[in-house]
This record gives structure tokens, C-alpha cells and sequence, in this order.
């Protein structure tokens, strides 16, 4: 069984044939933060070019350490919760930790979205495309992340603990979703300009 502690430690090839594989893990979990990771990379990338957006590009940079901190973490949390309900006993703190940890993937990545829409105009044109990708990862990855906490959260017994939560991740989801139309709309309008000849 693959270890849920050496996973960001794989080849590319390696975890894109580990996800393929039918084991439980790696899970939608931590393919949610690994594409978060790489959508953060993208955008930390293309804002160290931009001028005074060193701080966005180092912060871009941390979130996507974190995120691959949590392609490990929400492994491990989805393992010991199984692992503990087959054996007859599932302690709160375990499906509390498979809730927390895709919502922790969630959080991070829409972090990094809005730190890479707001420095997205000082990108220049030729790296428009690396800052689109980026954001669509960001948001497939918080898509993904917030689509796995809710299915953990069936497990709560509380309904309206379940409803709340449930709807807090819905939250996330708008945003990240406004984000990215906000981005595209920024790209488009970039284009006309760029694309308009000059006037005599």
C-alpha cells in the first residue's frame, strides 16, 4: 500500500500512476492539493517577473509548500479515519481531521487565487497564459477539496452542523468562482487592447 507520509516525495509519474492505481490513496484529497500546489507554483512564477510583486510571488511560494504539506496530510487523515472505523471505533478527532484537512486544501488554494487576481495586471501579457492555468488548478483544486469535505461531513451525526459547514464550503466555492471570471474578464480586456490597432 502506498504510504500516506511519502507521497509528495513521488515522481510525477509515480503519483500520477499511485492515483490511477486502485488503492485508496492518494484520494481526490490530495490530488486537490497537489493541483493546488502546481497552480500556486504557476502563479508565483509569473508574479516574480512583475514589477512589486516579489511579496505576492514569496507568498504564492509558501502557499504552495503548504498545500504540498497537505498532499501527505489529508492522505494519512483519510487512512487512520478508515482504518479506525473498520476496526469498530471511530474517534470524533479523526473524521473531524478528514473534514479539516481538504478544507485546509480549500482555504490555501483560494488564498493563493486572490493573491494571484490581485497582482495579475502587473503580469505581463506573455505570461497571461501561465496565470490563467494557474487559476483554473486553483480552482479545480478548490472545487475538489471543498466536494471532499462534504462527503466526509455525512459521516457528522449533527444535521445542522452538517448543513452549516456544508454551506461554508459553498462559500468557498462562489468565491473562488467569481475569482476566476474575474481573472479571464481582466485577460480578455488585455487582449482587446493589445489586439486593437493603433488609432491614426
Amino acid at each position: 500500500m502506498t504510504s500516506p507520509e511519502g507521497l509528495i516525495e513521488l515522481s510525477l509519474a509515480e503519483f500520477a500512476r499511485a492515483v490511477a492505481s486502485r488503492r485508496p490513496i492518494p484520494g481526490s484529497g490530495s490530488v486537490a492539493a497537489a493541483v493546488g500546489a502546481l497552480g500556486a507554483g504557476l502563479a508565483s512564477m509569473a508574479l516574480a517577473s512583475a514589477p512589486g510583486e516579489e511579496e505576492a510571488s514569496s507568498a504564492l511560494a509558501a502557499l504552495q509548500a503548504r498545500l504540498l504539506a497537505c498532499v501527505d496530510a489529508d492522505a494519512a487523515a483519510y487512512q487512520a479515519f478508515v482504518a479506525a472505523r473498520r476496526a469498530g471505533a471511530a474517534p470524533a478527532a479523526l473524521l473531524e481531521r478528514s473534514i479539516a484537512v481538504p478544507r485546509e486544501i480549500a482555504e490555501l488554494s483560494l488564498a493563493a487565487l486572490e493573491q494571484l487576481t490581485l497582482g495579475f495586471p502587473a503580469v505581463r501579457m506573455a505570461l497571461h497564459s501561465e496565470c490563467v492555468t494557474a487559476a483554473q488548478a486553483l480552482l479545480a483544486a478548490i472545487e475538489g477539496a471543498t466536494f471532499t469535505a462534504d462527503t466526509n461531513l455525512s459521516e457528522l451525526e449533527s444535521a445542522r452542523e452538517r448543513a452549516e459547514r456544508s454551506f461554508q464550503h459553498a462559500g468557498l466555492r462562489e468565491r473562488a468562482r467569481a475569482l476566476a471570471r474575474e481573472q479571464r474578464a481582466a485577460d480578455a480586456r488585455t487582449g482587446v487592447r493589445a489586439n486593437t490597432p493603433p488609432q491614426a
